[in-house]
């Protein structure tokens, strides 16, 4: 049935529809009303919140509040003008919408505040505590997006992941895991984390951060998902968000050697005499550490190691462990070559292996 509307209103409306002068027979006054271009005119009539909609949602106005938005996204209100085309500065915007809690204060649910601190996603979809009649302009935050995607790095090494609709996916993670996201972000960027399992509590105790650059941005630990927001004034105004999935804690990756020691004319060799290492058998990255196991040693006394011409203080054991140091890299992509240094009934001899890291 159609709404009541005052008898004013429908003056109005016969007025500006030529009704009370062309028509010569009787009307259905409850389908006029009720018909979608009437409808659009009393509508117009109602104290209602008007929007500059930035987000492509769809958002609309309604008595006090935007209505529609999406409860997997960030937003803001970058701008409040009121009904006599004037903006207002009080209070000072941008302003983000939040449905942060507290014992102590509260500025949602779907409230707004100026630090980007207490950003998190909206549960009921409005925007509420709005001026009737004021135009408020809302963005949504974008998708960051990378065509070449962006270096990760944790303690199995670094290797390049790509940005998927907005999301990084990390299956596991060694240690510390941080992101280079200078390709991504530039200075003057604040950043906030959300929990996407939660976003009324905080992994940052409801604090933003303004780091100093980004290519060493460290990431939350494992089994998390979690949203990082970023935003920078001035214009243009910058409003962005990131996804990080972070899968299980893992061991450093580790490559196992067994190297057969045998004789070829009276002289020590390995057999077989050298390997492949493939990046790609390891998701793009490279062990941390090798393990080389000489067997059957027999009569030899291992008296020391070289790799790629280089000493290495490992002892005379028959089994070593190489682990990447800032000073070494036993995984770079090319060449290398280990020695073993021995003797046998006093005379020195060497048996040398070949390690060959690909892509």
């Amino acid at each position: 049935m159609a709404e009541k509307v005052s008898f004013k209103i429908v003056i109005v409306i016969f007025s500006l529809c030529g009704i009370l002068s062309s028509c010569r027979h009787p009307i259905d006054i409850e389908s006029f009303l009720a018909s979608p271009e009437v409808q659009a005119i009393i509508e117009t009539t109602k104290a209602a919140v008007k929007v500059d909609d930035k987000t492509g949602d769809g958002l609309a106005g309604r008595d006090k509040r935007i209505e529609g938005l999406k409860n997997n996204k960030y937003y803001l209100v970058e701008k409040e003008i009121d009904e006599n085309n004037i903006p207002v500065t009080k209070p000072v915007y941008p302003l983000f919408v939040t449905d942060y809690r507290s014992s102590s204060g509260s500025f949602g649910p779907g409230g707004f505040i100026d630090d980007l601190g207490f950003i998190t996603r909206i549960s009921d979809g409005n925007i509420l505590g709005l001026t009737n009649f004021h135009t408020y302009t809302v963005r949504a935050a974008e998708p960051i997006t990378s065509s070449t995607g962006i270096s990760y790095k944790d303690d199995n090494g670094t290797v390049k992941k790509p940005i998927t609709n907005g999301v990084i996916n990390i299956s596991g993670i060694c240690g510390d895991g941080y992101l280079d996201l200078s390709t991504v972000i530039t200075a003057g960027y604040e950043v906030m984390a959300v929990s996407t399992v939660n976003s009324t509590t905080s992994p940052w105790n409801w604090i933003s951060k303004k780091p100093a650059n980004w290519n060493s941005f460290k990431l939350e630990g494992a089994n998390k998902i979690i949203d990082y927001v970023f935003f920078k004034s001035g214009a243009p105004l910058g409003f962005k968000v990131l996804r990080v999935e972070i899968g299980a804690s893992v061991e450093p990756q580790t490559l196992t050697l067994n190297l057969d020691f045998t004789e070829v004319n009276g002289t020590p060799a390995f057999a077989p005499g050298s390997s492949v290492l493939r990046q790609s058998n390891y998701y793009n990255n490279t062990p941390q550490s090798v393990t080389i196991n000489i067997l059957n040693v027999g009569d030899y006394t291992i008296v020391g190691w070289q790799y790629d011409g280089k000493s290495l203080s490992l002892g005379t054991q028959s089994s070593i462990t190489l682990n990447n140091a800032s000073d070494i890299s036993y995984f770079a992509l090319g060449k290398h070559t280990l020695i073993l240094i021995c003797t046998k009934g006093g005379i020195p001899y060497s048996a040398e292996f070949t390690l060959l890291v690909e892509p």
